[in-house]
């Protein structure tokens, strides 16, 4: 039996203009017990071409596959501009931040935007010393 196992489940809501989606995992703990993962809110607005994801919460694992789809979802809507606001998230592990480089290094390179807003201090920290914050915050 594996140390940790963690499934996603995904909820969409659409409304006028802005989607809502929310993922959440289970894991194992050493003993056995399921316990609940936290859970991670995007919630996207759009005006014309430019996608604004709020993203609440923990970008683990679960949260960063999340993240990555919403994204994609908005590069299929030919988005010309990507801002993620990340004031509300806690974290930020390292699928996070390659999903968030990726995207940016492919949207600079189609000449579109994909950026970070507003990090939140954990995150800020996380970007800070990986040396990334230059490249994928947006500069206010």
């Amino acid at each position: 039996m594996d140390f940790q196992q963690s499934c996603s489940a995904a909820h969409s809501a659409q409304r006028i203009g802005r989607k809502s989606r929310v993922a959440d995992g289970s894991a194992t703990d050493f003993n056995g017990a399921n316990k609940l993962a936290e859970i991670i809110e995007i919630r996207t607005n759009v005006n014309g071409d430019t996608h604004e994801l709020l993203v609440a919460g923990r970008v683990d694992g679960n949260g960063a596959n999340q993240l990555e789809l919403d994204i994609l979802a908005a590069i299929r809507a030919n988005a010309q501009s990507i801002y993620i606001n990340l004031s509300q998230a806690t974290f930020l592990c390292s699928a996070g931040l390659r999903v968030l480089l990726q995207y940016w290094r492919q949207m600079k390179n189609n000449k579109r935007v994909l950026l970070v807003t507003r990090p939140s201090p954990e995150v800020d920290d996380v970007l800070a010393t990986t040396g990334f914050k230059e490249q994928v915050v947006e500069k206010v």
